[in-house]
């Protein structure tokens, strides 16, 4: 499961008898597929209610994820237990029982850890989802292996989603319908060094494929805005601290030193005022600093600075992402993030100062309400 050739090679045995049944068997019509999803539903009550409780109801209180290192890392509080037998978990938010396993196959050893969650999904008659999530240590000893599964399926569409991570490796595989009369099967293939770099290199599809699964587990919080992101779309408001207006003004004049060793110097104190010092450089008034003064204060602003001004106004514009925002550890960017957000939802109900969990279920109802058809415009044009 985690090692990506067998990943690959078990993507496409799927991929392809998919193919085949669209081109080879008869197709069940819409009554028998019902009937059959159906039995399989009752199938899979009975074994997961067969299975013993573990007794714990919020998804954070089973599998928690966190963007560490720019990969996905996992966490649990659970403890492994010394079996390989699923538990039962009636969870807040799900519609149907799941079931996990966390077992240490060798005791006294924390690297021979697996964890896995499985939950099968009859939300309608005529449809059906698997959500499949596996951790466990690399066998290299460096980090560890990651894989999501996603599927939906009903009867005139299908889409199955993986993704993979390692050391130095985030992969999106995606396998669904496309839109037209014929339903021809697509396939995606994204690769990148990290869950980060995937999320840089290709927005849109990890908007489209990934997030809708990362959402099932209830891990929106890993797409907090990086810290850097966050300041540079509110830069405009974000608050300049004394502490740090005062320490840019006593080393302008070093950056005008005759000597370079004095003006490096100065650089490095002012880029380890970090976020701080870049929002008093971006407010200070520059009448009368030299060009070399200038050059040193873009310098340092730039450091932080890793969006074109086009995409940090647009972001600064999207609810979604003013939403993500409340995912943040910097309570600023919430705030600001919170303030904006007003153009959209009037009524937004955001206390920035919760804890992740309440935070995290406030900004699911505000997204509700944000994307239900009576949101078309920005509140302040109705």
């Amino acid at each position: 499961m985690f090692r990506t050739f067998r990943n690959l090679l078990l993507c496409l045995l799927a991929f392809g008898g998919v193919c085949s049944a669209r081109t080879g068997a008869a197709v069940p019509n819409a009554e028998d597929r019902r009937a059959v999803l159906a039995r399989q539903k009752e199938h899979y009550l009975q074994s997961v209610q067969a299975l013993p409780l573990l007794d714990r109801h919020k998804m954070s209180e089973i599998l928690q994820l966190k963007v560490e290192a720019g990969q996905l890392a996992f966490h649990t509080p659970l403890e492994p237990w010394p079996d390989f037998e699923a538990r039962r978990l009636e969870l807040e938010g799900s519609s149907s029982p799941a079931s996990a396993i966390y077992a240490q196959f060798i005791a006294n050893n924390p690297s021979a850890r697996q964890f896995e969650f499985k939950v099968e999904d009859y939300p309608a008659a005529d449809k059906y989802g698997q959500l499949h999530f596996q951790w466990r240590p690399s066998a290299t000893g460096r980090g560890s292996d990651l894989s999501i599964e996603n599927m939906e399926q009903t009867g005139h569409s299908y889409v199955r989603v993986f993704y993979m991570q390692n050391v130095g490796m985030a992969r999106l595989l995606v396998f669904a319908n496309d839109a037209t009369a014929d339903h021809n099967m697509q396939s995606f293939n994204y690769m990148e060094k990290d869950f980060a770099s995937l999320r840089q290199s290709h927005p849109a599809e990890v908007e489209e494929w990934l997030r809708p699964m990362l959402h099932r587990l209830q891990q929106d919080a890993v797409f907090a805005p990086d810290d850097n992101t966050a300041w540079q779309v509110f830069a405009s408001d974000w608050p300049v601290r004394a502490p740090a207006e005062q320490a840019v003004r006593e080393l302008l004049p070093d950056l005008n030193s005759q000597e370079s060793r004095v003006r490096n110097r100065a650089v490095d104190r002012l880029t380890a005022l970090g976020r701080d010092g870049a929002s008093a450089i971006a407010r200070l008034d520059r009448g009368g600093l030299s060009l070399e003064q200038n050059i040193k204060l873009d310098s340092v602003v730039a450091r932080f600075k890793k969006l074109n001004p086009a995409e940090a106004r647009r972001l600064g514009d999207s609810p979604d992402f003013l939403l993500d925002c409340q995912y943040c550890d910097d309570p600023t960017a919430r705030r600001l993030a919170a303030v904006k957000l007003h153009r959209f939802l009037a009524d937004a109900s955001l206390d920035t100062d919760a804890p992740q969990t309440e935070r995290v279920e406030a900004v699911e109802k505000a997204r509700q309400a944000l994307h239900s058809p009576a949101t078309t415009q920005p509140a302040e044009q109705h």
